[in-house]
């Protein structure tokens, strides 16, 4: 290693200036950081546990920028791992919890365009209200399907950034 800059040094939980010329393996001692390293598939992020704070996550990126040097990107994922934790819980929820009143409603409404006389004398707003509670129907199946895509990890598909391309346009 030959710099870091501050949040790299705490998120990493380095010494600097000691760790300043050690091999970065020595220094980062993550479970599969080295294999990580060896493997040069630096299209590909790793993210580990921060050695700081366990309660963290952390985004690794190597990118060749020279013939034999590599920067090492870290980002602090942790937010953005709460976040879609709240989401997905939240989108699984909501559909659950309307899933069960928008049947009864649908239930009722259909009753109700089955009774001759109420149809004769409500049958546009009953159609009216039927359409719209198919139609919410709907949006929740959809959600619960988004629910059970995000649940399968083969689901999400990430485009590479190459950063040595775009550093070198710089």
């Amino acid at each position: 290693m030959l710099w870091l800059n501050k949040p790299a040094n705490t998120m990493l939980s380095l010494r600097s200036p000691d760790d300043i010329h050690r091999p970065i393996t020595q220094i980062v001692r993550a479970p599969g950081f080295a294999e990580y390293l060896d493997l040069q598939r630096y299209d590909d992020p790793m993210e580990m546990v921060s050695p700081a704070d366990e309660n963290r996550r952390l985004l690794l990126r190597v990118v060749p920028y020279d013939r034999d040097r590599r920067l090492l990107l870290v980002r602090d994922v942790t937010r953005l791992h709460r976040l879609e934790e709240v989401r997905k819980s939240f989108v699984a929820n909501v559909s659950h919890e309307l899933r069960s009143p928008l049947t009864v409603v649908s239930g009722y409404l259909e009753s109700m365009s089955d009774d001759p006389e109420l149809a004769e004398r409500w049958g546009r707003p009953i159609q009216l209200m039927s359409q719209q509670s198919d139609r919410m129907r709907l949006i929740v199946e959809d959600l619960l399907r988004l629910s059970q895509m995000e649940s399968d990890p083969g689901g999400a598909r990430h485009e590479p950034v190459r950063v040595a391309e775009m550093l070198e346009n710089i």
